[in-house]
């Protein structure tokens, strides 16, 4: 019910992802254990017995930050919040504005993210996240599920850009997952 997720990674120095990405590591929990459960319900908000995902990614947010953006929390869980547009696109969790991180093209960073699924009918769930081994954001209270069936059952590392100008190269690195915090590669 509780897993970190460390990776290292680093984007092109010319990276530009335009203005839509999914860039970054992420968890996902899903009752079924089916290889697609849970996949493909963007827009679709959670029912509790389910699925939650949370991954650590990079937004520009309409150039109003430099590529490849700052570093926040990407979350779909049962108590999301509805878009304006009426869907229940993942809602954004990170630091205060003033405390926002945007990597450095061509230098290595090392991410973590930890879910910790709540109990259910309880809101006490967790995720927190660290870059370069210095916690970046901490949010507690969470009722990512209804059913002890949601289980953490995915980690993986995402590049997705929507309608690009350019070709954009992000690596990775030293993945591991822990049931506990892992902290940066030595």
């Amino acid at each position: 019910d509780q897993i970190h997720f460390r990776y290292r990674m680093r984007f092109a120095d010319n990276y530009d992802q335009g203005n839509l990405n999914h860039t970054g590591g992420a968890l996902a929990a899903v009752s079924g254990s089916g290889k697609w459960d849970g996949m493909g319900n963007a827009g679709i908000r959670p029912k509790g017995d389910d699925r939650c995902t949370a991954s650590f990614e990079t937004w520009i947010d309409y150039r109003r930050y430099p590529a490849p953006g700052y570093l926040f929390s990407y979350c779909y869980w049962m108590d999301m919040k509805r878009d304006r547009d009426g869907n229940y696109w993942g809602n954004m969790l990170g630091p205060d504005v003033k405390d926002r991180l945007v990597p450095k093209r061509g230098q290595w960073i090392t991410c973590e993210i930890m879910m910790k699924l709540n109990r259910p009918g309880v809101a006490d769930g967790e995720l927190a996240t660290w870059v370069d081994g210095k916690l970046y954001s901490h949010h507690t209270d969470i009722r990512w599920r209804s059913s002890d069936r949601v289980k953490i059952k995915r980690a993986g590392v995402d590049v997705y850009i929507h309608q690009s100008r350019q070709d954009n190269s992000v690596w990775y690195d030293d993945l591991a997952v822990s049931t506990g915090y892992l902290g940066p590669v030595r």
